[in-house]
């Protein structure tokens, strides 16, 4: 069985998947989902702690969640930055 999900975000938001990963796991691969990212999309997490990411398409990315992150019940901000090497990045908005 499977659920499909039909929504909209605001502009310039993300959605990580999975939202969660239990405590003490190993290091996770989830999936950002949003628009116009491309080859230059970087995820970070906190103030500026990059997260290996790998682009997928212009509304998939996919980054690894690293062990230490889940070392105790903690929330983290998560955001993506495309085109960070020029004068205007877009910056997405944190998703919680």
């Amino acid at each position: 069985m499977s659920q499909d999900f039909v929504g909209f975000t605001q502009p310039n938001s993300i959605l990580v998947v999975p939202a969660s990963v239990p405590v003490a796991s190993a290091d996770v691969t989830a999936q950002v989902l949003g628009a116009d990212f491309n080859e230059t999309s970087q995820a970070f997490v906190r103030e500026a702690t990059r997260l290996q990411t790998t682009y997928v398409d212009p509304n998939r990315l996919e980054i690894v969640i690293p062990a230490w992150m889940a070392g105790k019940a903690s929330t983290y901000e998560i955001y993506v930055v495309t085109n960070g090497s020029s004068s205007s990045p877009q910056v997405t908005q944190t998703y919680l």
